[in-house]
Order: structure tokens, then C-alpha cells, then sequence
């Protein structure tokens, strides 16, 4: 039988659930299928802060996930849902995509990277996360060289024209190169 893994939207737009299925749709085999799913109707558009973070985790926190193997929060941010389910699914994969990508971008030795995001309020957030995953200080580590933003809302992402996204994230992206970046994340399940 297949491992069965859901990728997780913890926000209610249907848009960026449907991002992601087109980012995974061909990624399932015999050997894994992968789901994707959007939170419940109750649960933010968008999740940009700590409260609408919680929000979320509660709303999906309701839903029943035994079926899956294992399971990807798709939102890049520390979100509270992650340590939810490893709690209550201790024998279960939960993993977010803030921490793979952190991961990820550490597996090449001396290549340094940063994080384009939406937000100011994430440049704080995920410079603490890149310390908790490391288990070192905020921003301590010499590979992170920071992150900066887009000012686009994870819905803007898929709405807005796209020639004005593209042009924020290239120049938000050279920033970080021009600080030693080796690598760019695009920090928002939206910019799948």
C-alpha cells in the first residue's frame, strides 16, 4: 500500500490549495500519493500573523487526519498547528515547509541563505525560526543572511498582475544575493 501524505493549505483560499495541487499533481506513484487540501471555511484567507496563525490551527485542528502517513503544513511560518499534530499523531511525519526548507538550504555546505516573504511582521518570525530549528539564537547563524518582503498578502500572490509580482520578488531576490545568498526561498506556499 502507498504512503499516503496531504499537504496541508492551514489558510481557506481555494487559490492557493489549487498553487499547490498544480506544484505536487504529478509527484504521486505507486509508492506515495500525495493530497492537498485546504483548511475549513472558518479559517483565515491568509494567515499574516500570530493570531490568524492560531486561527487557523484551531480550525484545522478540528479535522481528523488518521488516513494520512504523514502530513505538510503549507505555510511558511512556525505555525502552531505543527507541534498540534505531532502531539496528538506522535507515530506520524508532520513537517511545515519553513522548517524542509530550512533543512534543504543547509544541505549544501558553506552556501548561505535568506527568505523572500510577504510580510514585515515574517522577517522577525522566520530569523527566530531559523535559530529554534538549528536549536542556536535568533539570526545567529552565518548561512542565514536574512529575509525581506514582498508586501504582497499571500491571496495578492495569486491575484495580483503577475509581471508586478514577478519584478518584487526578482528585485527582493537580488537583495539577498547582494547580501551572499547562494540560495532564495520564495517563503509563501502562494509563490508555488
Amino acid at each position: 500500500m502507498p504512503s499516503s501524505i496531504l499537504l496541508l493549505n492551514p489558510n481557506s483560499s481555494e487559490q492557493v490549495t489549487e498553487g499547490l495541487r498544480s506544484l505536487v499533481g504529478n509527484c504521486s506513484d505507486d509508492e506515495c500519493s500525495i493530497t492537498t487540501q485546504s483548511a475549513p471555511p472558518e479559517a483565515p484567507r491568509s494567515i499574516y500573523d500570530t493570531a490568524s496563525g492560531v486561527k487557523s490551527a484551531m480550525e484545522c485542528y478540528k479535522r481528523n487526519y488518521t488516513q494520512y502517513d504523514g502530513v505538510i503544513v503549507g505555510c511558511y511560518s512556525n505555525h502552531p498547528l505543527i507541534p498540534m499534530l505531532r502531539e496528538r499523531y506522535k507515530y506520524k511525519q508532520i513537517i511545515g515547509v519553513l522548517e524542509a526548507s530550512i533543512t534543504a538550504a543547509l544541505l549544501s555546505p558553506a552556501r548561505k541563505f535568506g527568505f523572500v516573504t510577504t510580510s514585515p511582521h515574517w522577517i522577525d518570525e522566520f530569523g527566530r525560526a531559523v535559530g529554534e530549528t538549528l536549536g542556536i539564537g535568533a539570526n545567529a547563524s552565518d548561512r542565514y543572511v536574512g529575509t525581506t518582503c514582498s508586501d504582497f498578502d499571500v491571496v495578492e500572490l495569486r491575484t495580483a498582475k503577475e509581471s508586478t509580482v514577478n519584478a518584487k520578488l526578482i528585485h527582493c531576490a537580488q537583495d539577498l544575493v547582494q547580501r551572499g545568498a547562494n540560495t532564495v526561498v520564495l517563503a509563501c506556499a502562494a509563490s508555488a
